[in-house]
């Protein structure tokens, strides 16, 4: 495809007939059949997390987010749901403002949604604390479903005796109707963790003081937050190397664009899977388009005829620079590349 007419499909790229959609009407089609597709192709392992992913947009619109705490900072917010040990994400929702409707509160209906289909089967889901809530632990016991994130002090249901600060190499627990509310202080600042699932006690987290050279231990449930928590960040920082964003004035194009790299990082997953091997996501997308070349190439003649009759396909996998040819009064030329005109 040349550039011109890639350009001229992307200006016109919709995914409604409606005149009037609003909000997520406008990409919403293609949105909800990724997203199908994602949760039929693949069972999450046992350990799951929910976090809050950000795709960058500094454009006009009612429900774009700032996150400081981001490296886009202005942007789309979506929460997913996402394999923990893989990264690979299962389930999605876009974030188009806030709930003014009374009843729980709006990280609750997230996690709810997310975990919908997969309510019953024992999972073990890890969260931080703006999801975090007595309340939605108590309705994840009774759907069979274990629980283990950060919560604030000033959440309905948590302990009135729950002190302001913790000391150091002291754990307070609390313990209610199967929930554990566990604080402690974790070098200068107070860790507040609600688990429904994880044992009592310390063990040691495979580092080492400087001073003495003991073990450092920490408890059970801090160990296991730290190393499954992170399947969100897992595939942000894998999509972020390579994105597929494109320049446009039209936000729904942008998340389009951002539904891509999804859908190339779970085939990634996916594929490495299958095969038991292990594939960055370069070589796997390099791959992929000389695939997707070789299949959809049209072939055209040359204006010149020479040995080779057709452009070459492959052309994206090497660098081609024209050479300066001299003719016979000594006036250098720029001749063109044949693979890359």
């Amino acid at each position: 495809m040349l550039r011109n007419r890639f350009l001229e499909i992307l200006k016109c790229l919709h995914f409604t007939s409606k005149p009037d959609a609003k909000k997520l009407e406008k990409a919403n089609l293609v949105l909800e059949k990724l997203i199908k597709n994602f949760r039929a192709l693949y069972i999450p392992e046992r350990e799951i997390s929910v976090n809050e992913s950000l795709f960058p947009w500094k454009g006009r619109l009612g429900f774009h987010q700032y996150i400081p705490s981001k490296r886009s900072r202005y942007g789309i917010k979506i929460y997913k749901l996402c394999d923990s040990n893989s990264g690979y994400i299962w389930n999605c929702l876009v974030y188009t403002g806030k709930v003014t409707e009374p009843g729980p509160l709006y990280g609750e209906l997230v996690v709810k949604t997310l975990l919908a289909d997969l309510e019953n089967k024992v999972y073990n889901l890890y969260l931080d604390r703006f999801f975090v809530s007595p309340e939605l632990a108590i309705h994840l016991l009774q759907k069979n479903t274990n629980m283990c994130g950060t919560v604030q002090r000033n959440r309905k249901g948590m302990p009135k005796d729950l002190p302001s600060h913790f000391q150091n190499d002291c754990i307070v627990a609390f313990q209610k109707e199967g929930i554990n509310v566990i604080g402690y202080k974790d070098k200068k600042k107070d860790v507040i963790m609600l688990i429904t699932f994880h044992e009592k006690g310390l063990i040691p987290t495979g580092k080492k003081t400087r001073k003495t050279g003991e073990d450092i231990k920490k408890p059970h449930c801090v160990v296991d937050y730290k190393k499954y928590m992170g399947g969100v960040d897992t595939g942000d920082s894998i999509m972020h190397h390579y994105p597929a964003f494109r320049k446009t004035v039209k936000w729904y194009r942008k998340l389009f664009f951002g539904f891509l790299d999804m859908v190339s990082l779970n085939s990634n997953i996916l594929f490495c899977k299958q095969k038991g091997i292990k594939m960055s996501s370069l070589e796997f997308r390099t791959n992929f388009v000389q695939q997707m070349i070789e299949r959809y190439k049209e072939t055209k003649p040359t204006k010149v005829q020479t040995a080779f009759t057709f452009a070459n396909p492959l052309r994206l996998a090497g660098r081609h620079f024209p050479n300066l040819c001299v003719d016979a009064n000594g006036k250098k030329s720029r001749r063109e590349c044949f693979v890359c005109k």
